[in-house]
């Protein structure tokens, strides 16, 4: 009598080869806790780690079959198959100790045909394939369980040698990266590796290229609105280390307001801020340390109204304030101050957006007076 060992083991092969094998031996009565009965072409044949019935034509298994596998008197393992001449033919469906289903799929001559789901290792491990005579063709989907019954990954493995697997991975059911990873066998620590989608949480997304976790190349960074995307970052690696960073920033209403380059988390370098009520430039130049420092800046209407160096005043950064000019001051000498037209009205020296020092005056873009200023008042000679 062939004998079962653990129900970790048994699976759709061990159980035919064990329904096969008992079949061949069946005895004509019964004998040692053996039962067959055979009637109108049905077999029932029972032993002490197992139960078949089902369709016995001259001497040989044919038609639907039902077997249930035992041991210390525990159903392990169960299979549903359709036989023909001995040979299975046709759907075949198998379930584990608590009746989870662990085999669907379907025989000709013999052979695995067609897409077949088979769960492995206590349904932690759920594949979809397809087979043309017995042989895999295509692996359509692997999805993998967590030990309390979470959805861990659903995907393809890509490299079954490297553990990279490509497809979306969970925390607790919920989705937080779609891409290509490695996955450690024994710790399962998720590696990325390739291309690859992180949610951040709150609609907001990073994707870009990994190499060993690392990043490379270009990545982006946004958040999902009314199903509009919106970009927040872009950064640029070469070698896994970053070489360059440009951020987005909105308002409640995911108006921009400001864009350009950075350095860690704050604007610094090339960039532009935007009028909160339009579509509008207000500033264009360089950034240090998240302060507007150096270059122009417009009016409402989209004219130049000054070029030069700027510090933050205490006001706060409304749309009004920007208006009047009094949310960053022209401050420094080389100032530049432009009439509404566009023509240059002066340039000199500037203190908190007041001409302050040795100022030109200009007509017709063409200088015509030289004079001192103090608090944006002309000193008499």
């Amino acid at each position: 009598m062939l004998l079962i060992n653990h129900y970790k083991s048994m699976n759709l092969d061990t159980c035919i080869a064990l329904c096969h094998k008992q079949i061949d031996i069946l005895p004509e009565k019964k004998v040692d806790n053996v039962y067959m009965n055979i009637i109108n072409n049905h077999l029932k044949f029972i032993t002490p780690n197992m139960t078949f019935q089902g369709g016995y034509v001259d001497g040989k298994l044919h038609g639907k079959c039902y077997i249930v596998i035992f041991e210390d008197f525990n159903i392990i393992y169960e299979a549903n198959m359709i036989f023909k001449n001995n040979i299975l033919d046709g759907k075949c469906i198998t379930k584990d100790y608590i009746k989870k289903e662990i085999n669907r799929g379907a025989f000709i001559n013999g052979e695995k045909c067609g897409l077949w789901v088979i769960s492995t290792l206590e349904n932690k491990v759920i594949t979809k394939i397809k087979f043309d005579d017995g042989v895999k063709t295509e692996t359509l989907i692997i999805t993998l369980y967590s030990s309390d019954g979470y959805k861990v990954f659903s995907g393809l493995c890509v490299d079954d040698k490297e553990y990279l697997y490509k497809g979306k991975f969970y925390f607790e059911d919920e989705l937080f990266l779609d891409g290509t990873c490695i996955v450690k066998p024994r710790t399962s620590k998720i590696i990325k590796h390739g291309f690859c989608k992180v949610h951040l949480g709150n609609s907001r997304y990073t994707e870009g290229k990994y190499i060993h976790d690392k990043p490379e190349g270009e990545h982006i960074n946004y958040v999902v609105k009314d199903t509009i995307k919106y970009n927040i970052c872009r950064t640029n690696y070469e070698n896994c280390e970053l070489v360059k960073k440009y951020g987005w920033t909105y308002d409640k209403d995911m108006k921009l307001l400001q864009e350009g380059e950075m350095l860690d988390s704050q604007f610094h370098g090339n960039g532009i801020l935007y009028f909160h009520k339009k579509d509008i430039v207000y500033a264009m130049g360089t950034f240090k340390n998240g302060i507007f420092h150096e270059g122009t800046i417009y009016d409402e209407d989209g004219c130049k109204k000054y070029y030069g160096t700027f510090r933050r005043s205490s006001q706060k950064d409304t749309h009004e304030n920007r208006c009047k000019f009094s949310v960053h001051l022209i401050e420094g000498k080389n100032c530049t101050e432009y009439k509404k037209n566009g023509e240059v009205m002066c340039c000199g020296e500037y203190k908190a957006g007041k001409a302050n020092g040795e100022i030109v005056l200009y007509e017709n873009n063409e200088p015509f007076y030289t004079g001192q200023f103090i608090d944006g008042i002309l000193q008499e000679e």
